[in-house]
């Protein structure tokens, strides 16, 4: 399969640097650029990719603005870019419906290796940060060794922003059965909001590849 992609950074050179390489893969082919997330959201719109690179920080309308007027879009994923390992960064992006995200000081391999990942369906998320220091500690951590496979696996949907119903389908289970799970595993680990679920996955690698 050959992975169609739309490449938005506002530094020029970057962007016209990554297009080419990723033109060059067997496998890829750039449908268009974009310099901010206004471009790129009626890019995405225009070409239908499956997959959308999206820098987190562009001026006027950034990254994070596109992420979320896109995350309706069927068919297309999108993986972020970014200078920018800030934890709450990540959660956000995490939260808006990114499939994925890549800090610009990534190998090349890495960051190919993220594309298809998030091309195939996967998720992939290449930083781990710890929870910021002023953050109230979360409780429950030692309980994650206690969730079942199933638990485990609807724990990272969820904290992907995926609805009851979404996972359900993923998962060959009913809605129902998966507010069971979804219930049953914050309790394990002492959470009660889906942003406490957001920083613990992340602060655990719960998210990668």
């Amino acid at each position: 399969m050959t992975i169609r992609l739309v490449v938005a950074d506002d530094h020029t050179v970057l962007r016209e640097a990554l297009a080419g390489l990723l033109d060059r893969q067997n496998d890829m082919t750039v449908l268009g650029q974009a310099s901010d997330g206004r471009e790129a959201v009626d890019l995405v719109r225009a070409k239908t990719p499956d997959v959308a690179l999206l820098d987190v920080a562009m001026p006027g309308f950034d990254g994070l603005w596109a992420l979320e007027e896109l995350r309706l879009d069927v068919g297309t994923r999108c993986l972020m870019l970014s200078m920018n390992a800030e934890p709450e960064l990540i959660r956000q992006s995490a939260q808006s419906g990114a499939c994925g995200y890549v800090t610009k000081d990534a190998a090349t391999d890495e960051l190919l290796g993220a594309i298809r990942a998030v091309a195939r369906g996967r998720h992939y998320f290449n930083v781990k940060p710890a929870a910021p220091p002023s953050s109230p500690p979360i409780s429950g951590l030692s309980c994650l060794g206690s969730l079942s496979a199933r638990e485990r696996e609807v724990f990272v949907l969820v904290a992907l922003g995926h609805t009851s119903k979404e996972i359900g389908k993923q998962l060959n289970i009913s809605p129902s059965t998966v507010d069971v799970y979804r219930s049953r595993l914050m309790k394990k680990v002492g959470v009660t909001t889906r942003a406490e679920l957001v920083q613990l996955a992340l602060a655990h690698g719960m998210l990668t590849g």
